[in-house]
């Protein structure tokens, strides 16, 4: 959270809308936009490591078959959101 602070007070509003003339417009601040998306990404591959890792200690099992079952488990959660979503929308 405190990163979206920062991003936020750095770039103002263009960090939510699809349309950036400052950043379009400012090579520094392009590249600080850049690095902060790679600093996202990095710390959701470590999310997702953290979190496989985790969830094999608790079924003791290793951690690439803890990442299986979180993608298997999002799926199945994605699968059943769009039914729910398709016929209630």
């Amino acid at each position: 959270m405190p990163f979206w602070v920062v991003k936020l007070v750095l770039f103002g509003s263009e960090v939510f809308t699809p349309w950036t003339p400052v950043l379009d417009s400012s090579l520094w601040l392009l590249l600080l936009i850049v690095l902060f998306y790679l600093v996202d990404l990095v710390i959701g591959g470590w999310y997702l490591v953290t979190l496989s890792r985790s969830v094999a200690e608790v079924y003791e099992c290793s951690a690439w078959l803890a990442f299986a079952l979180i993608l298997l488990s999002s799926v199945v959660f994605s699968v059943v959101l769009s039914f729910v979503l398709l016929f209630f929308v």
